[in-house]
């Protein structure tokens, strides 16, 4: 079990949105939420903004390579 356990928070989405916005204008902060909250439950991502949600958030150790949660292992 890993001891840098790290929850996904709202300040984490934020930090995703603002990755995107640029490349992606109509993105919203709630469009990136609600991708993350798929990602959370374990769904696999069904369009570029949840691709590139799941990239960033195993990058930085909060998803496995395999989508599961940091947390749930």
């Amino acid at each position: 079990m890993s001891t840098n356990i790290r929850a996904i928070t709202p300040a984490t989405v934020t930090l995703i949105w603002r990755n995107l916005k640029d490349s992606y204008p109509g993105v919203t902060r709630d469009n990136v939420n609600d991708e993350v909250e798929k990602l959370k439950l374990g769904e696999a991502p069904k369009n570029i903004i949840g691709m590139f949600a799941k990239g960033m958030l195993t990058d930085a150790g909060y998803l496995t390579e395999d989508g599961k949660l940091t947390t749930d292992i």
